[in-house]
């Protein structure tokens, strides 16, 4: 299975500790861009450096125009160590994000800070799209010139060979992201699927907490579910670079047709699209702030609900009033999606037996809201061989930026490697 690097190991880098130029250079910026401004002492002792090697490499990196250092605040006595900061003239990533409302471009630093650059309503036919981000990318490379290291886009849809698409999410045909991708042949490229990006960052934040979680399932339920597995830093791409695509296991309701052209995806029990079909609404042109909606109305009744019970008068006008068809209706279907969403979720820790679970998007309120129906249906799935090491659950941190991080984090560790750090100081040094 084909896999792609989020976390940096001595294993990846090429050569081990001390050999070659840029060798601890490597580890030092993968630290850099987890932890963002860090002492130059605290980096040395988490990567075992003598003081007089991190002096030495922290130098070479300045004159390369990698890294710039800052002052900290004096504690107790000797020198104070110097913070390790991104050089304002020093690498840059850009990333093209698109989503079901629109798209946006920006650009990151080495500690994966990102600064938004633009933003806009997707265009009506892909073929506009591709000639907006053709001049878009364009923009980035002459304002940016040779800091602009690597090129990420991001999209909800099924990636094939990091260059085709299937963006059915979209009302989108086909997508060859060619014409783009050979405008910048020289930059490091990556077209990836929002949510295996989301879960690289995710999965980072995770392994600061349990550092012992070594395979992270990573899930979110946008205008679909989806997802992606990482294995001590890398995230899992199948032959054609396109696993993860877990809301089309055949766990729904075959009646059911799915956008992918298949029918009784998982992702269409658990999605604004199939809620919506349940309950007799049109389509929604977005389902993903529809199944928001349908969430947060359901959680104010159930509040309310609970509330009129526990009143002395007027409670069954007010339970009456609460308990009208509509509202049944909806918290049956909210109530079956959490149901749903554990019987797939026992499904792939049956299958892939990971060491924790972290959900995203929509699945987060979702569990949170119904974690008794999802717990008992997760049980009830579950193999017995399984409970007995239950995988950790928690929730996604990074909210709307959570693919633009990953995206940044990926780039950043591919582009940066020692041959990309020799490249960058025969043009900057």
């Amino acid at each position: 299975m084909r896999e792609r690097t989020s976390q940096w190991t001595a294993t990846n880098s090429g050569q081990g500790q001390g050999q070659g130029r840029w060798a601890s250079s490597v580890p030092i910026l993968h630290t850099l861009r987890r932890r963002g401004g860090i002492k130059r002492s605290e980096v040395a002792r988490e990567l075992g450096l003598s003081t007089s090697t991190a002096t030495e490499v922290s130098l070479r990196m300045r004159r390369a125009q990698l890294i710039s250092e800052g002052q900290s605040e004096p504690q107790g006595r000797g020198r104070p160590s110097p913070i390790i900061l991104p050089h304002p003239a020093g690498p840059l990533v850009g990333i093209v994000e698109l989503t079901i409302t629109g798209w946006r471009a920006l650009v990151a630093d080495v500690t994966a800070q990102l600064r938004p650059v633009f933003s806009a309503p997707l265009p009506a036919r892909s073929d506009e799209f591709l000639s907006d981000a053709h001049d878009l990318v364009g923009r980035l490379r002459a304002e940016h010139g040779q800091r602009l290291v690597a090129l990420v886009i991001s999209v909800p849809a099924t990636v094939r060979a990091g260059r085709y698409a299937e963006p059915f999410s979209l009302g989108w045909d086909h997508i060859d992201f060619g014409p783009v991708l050979d405008s910048v042949a020289d930059l490091r490229v990556i077209v990836e699927n929002n949510a295996t990006l989301a879960g690289i960052i995710e999965a980072e934040r995770l392994h600061s907490e349990l550092p012992g979680a070594r395979s992270v399932l990573y899930l979110e339920i946008g205008e679909n579910m989806g997802g992606s597995l990482i294995v001590d830093g890398r995230t899992m791409l199948g032959a054609t670079g396109s696993s993860g695509e877990f809301g089309h296991m055949p766990l729904g309701d075959d009646t059911t047709s799915c956008k992918c052209g298949s029918r009784g995806c998982w992702g269409t029990s658990v999605s604004g699209y199939g809620l919506a079909a349940r309950l007799g609404d049109p389509e929604p042109d977005n389902p993903t702030a529809y199944f928001a909606d349908l969430l947060a109305r359901t959680q104010s009744i159930r509040q309310r609900e609970h509330r009129a019970a526990v009143t002395i008068g007027g409670v069954e006008e007010d339970l009456e009033e609460l308990r009208s068809v509509r509202n049944r209706q909806e918290a049956k279907v909210v109530r079956d999606a959490a149901w749903r969403l554990g019987r797939g979720v026992a499904a792939l820790v049956n299958a892939l037996a990971p060491d924790a679970l972290v959900f995203g998007g929509l699945a987060a309120p979702l569990h949170g809201a119904h974690e008794d129906a999802f717990s008992l249906s997760f049980e009830t799935h579950l193999m017995t061989a399984r409970q007995f090491e239950l995988p950790a659950v928690g929730y996604a941190r990074c909210g709307r930026d959570a693919a633009a991080l990953g995206a940044a984090l990926l780039a950043l560790d591919l582009a940066l490697d020692e041959a990309g750090l020799a490249a960058w100081e025969a043009a900057h040094s």
